[in-house]
C-alpha cells in the first residue's frame, strides 16, 4: 500500500500509444511488418484510428495533498468519497466513470479484479466496455468498498455518500472540496 500510483498522464500515455501506432505504420511502408499485422493493431478495442482533440495540459495534483484529502475524507466520515478519490489515483479513471460504478462492473478474471465501464465517452463509438485491470492496491480499495463480499447486489453502486446513496461527481467534487 506504501507505493505510488503510476504518475502517467492520459495525454501521455495516448502520445506513447500513438508513436508506437507510427512505428508500425513505417514499418509497414518500409515492408518490414506485413500490412494485415497493422490492420489487426488497428482493430484491437481502444486503439481508435484518428485524432482525438487536443484538451489543455492538466497538472497532477501533488500526491501528498491527495493522501492528505483522503486521510481527511475518511476522518470526516465521508468513506464513499474518499475510496473513489482513491480508486481515481490508482486508475487513472474519471471521477464520474468511478462515481458510477456499480458492483456489477467489478469481474474476477484469472489475472485479479478488472473493472468494466460502460459509459466512457467513446462507448457511441466502439460498443465496447473500457475494461481497467486493478492492480494490488486498487484490488483493496474496491474490496473495501464491497466489504469483501463479492455478492453483492449488481446495480448496488460500489462507493455511496453519507446518505446511503450513489455518490455522483459533483458529490464527489463538493466533498473534496
Amino acid at each position: 500500500g506504501d507505493a505510488e500510483p503510476p504518475t502517467l498522464s492520459r495525454a501521455e500515455v495516448n502520445r506513447r500509444v500513438n508513436g508506437i501506432r507510427r512505428l508500425f505504420r513505417w514499418g509497414v511502408s518500409e515492408e518490414l511488418v506485413p500490412e494485415p499485422v497493422l490492420a489487426s493493431l488497428e482493430a484491437v478495442s481502444g486503439l481508435r484510428v484518428g485524432e482525438a482533440r487536443d484538451n489543455p495540459l492538466r497538472r497532477a495534483a501533488d500526491p501528498e495533498h491527495v493522501r492528505a484529502t483522503i486521510a481527511q475524507l475518511r476522518a470526516d466520515g465521508h468513506h464513499g468519497p474518499a475510496g473513489a478519490l482513491e480508486l481515481i489515483r490508482w486508475t487513472g479513471c474519471r471521477p464520474d466513470e468511478i462515481c458510477g460504478v456499480t458492483a456489477g462492473d467489478v469481474v474476477e478474471t484469472r489475472d485479479g479484479l478488472e473493472l468494466r465501464i460502460r459509459n466512457h465517452k467513446t462507448r457511441k463509438k466502439t460498443e465496447a466496455d473500457r475494461v481497467v485491470p486493478l492492480n494490488a492496491r486498487a484490488t483493496e480499495i474496491v474490496m473495501e468498498a464491497r466489504h469483501g463480499e463479492l455478492s453483492l447486489d449488481p446495480a448496488r453502486p460500489l462507493f455511496l455518500g453519507s446518505n446511503g446513496r450513489r455518490i455522483s461527481s459533483n458529490g464527489l467534487f463538493q466533498a473534496v472540496r
